[in-house]
């Protein structure tokens, strides 16, 4: 079985939704207002479901690192277990508003069989990078 962020992961799943968690967050041309529940590209407000916007937050919160599909399960949706399909369809809907904006960016990779991945440098509003790596290049 596939190890995720940690084996303390609920641990850190649970302090990811603490009070001290609530910031702005960028990555490429996005700003994401946690706070305030706002997805911003280039100043343009960018209209994000609640369920994409979580997905969204904890990914980018975790930027580098595998995330399980059980750990975005037991972050997203405590007590409850989504069909596969249900599941699926919230990854594909983020990555859909996301290529809307950005075409030429890839934000969510998926590891097969392994579970997801922020691909992008994330910082804080203050400028400090709190995880991810260089962005790959594009060849045109």
């Amino acid at each position: 079985m596939a190890a995720g962020i940690g084996s303390t992961s609920h641990g850190r799943i649970e302090r990811m939704w603490e009070a001290d968690a609530w910031q702005s967050l960028s990555f490429g041309p996005f700003t994401l207002n946690v706070a305030g529940r706002c997805l911003r590209c280039r100043s343009v407000a960018v209209p994000l479901p609640p369920k994409e916007f979580d997905l969204l937050v904890f990914l980018a919160r975790f930027a580098g690192a595998l995330v399980t599909k059980q750990e975005l399960v037991r972050a997203l949706w405590p007590g409850f277990e989504p069909s596969d399909a249900a599941f699926a369809q919230t990854v594909y809907r983020l990555r859909r508003v996301l290529a809307k904006y950005d075409a030429h960016t890839t934000y969510v990779a998926t590891i097969p069989g392994r579970g997801y991945q922020f691909t992008q440098r994330v910082e804080r509003e203050a400028g400090v990078v709190i995880a991810g790596s260089d962005p790959p290049s594009h060849a045109g």
